[in-house]
């Protein structure tokens, strides 16, 4: 596995786990804990074991947290995330999260539909 560490327009830290080789696609994975708890080691084994076994490059936000991290921050932020990655042309993206995680993914989701945004390729 390749893992890159980066920063998001607002500050977080971004994690990008990608297969050796080309990559198949995108898929911005956004963790469990009910929104108070940080990423768990299984959650890095989790994210390696996708990469691995799809062939697609995963994205691993590290959204704030509550009481700090409101949904009315970090969904937006999100979606901004995600609006960045869709601009990669010819591969898809796909949005994935476990628990509290899937919840807000769907939020995403529905907000980029909102917005008559390009759609992520599924969830």
């Amino acid at each position: 596995m390749d893992v890159v560490a980066g920063v998001s327009s607002d500050g977080w830290p971004v994690y990008e786990v990608a297969p050796r080789g080309r990559s198949t696609g995108r898929l911005v994975f956004l963790h469990g804990g009910a929104y108070f708890r940080e990423l768990r080691s299984w959650h890095w084994w989790f994210v390696e074991r996708l990469a691995r076994e799809t062939g697609l490059t995963v994205l691993v936000p590290v959204y704030p947290l509550a009481p700090i991290g409101t949904a009315d921050i970090v969904v937006p932020s999100v979606v901004d995330l995600v609006r960045d990655v869709l601009r990669y042309p010819g591969s898809p993206v796909l949005l994935a999260g476990d628990s509290a995680g899937a919840g807000m993914a769907l939020a995403v989701a529905q907000e980029l539909r909102r917005s008559h945004d390009r759609e992520a390729a599924g969830l």
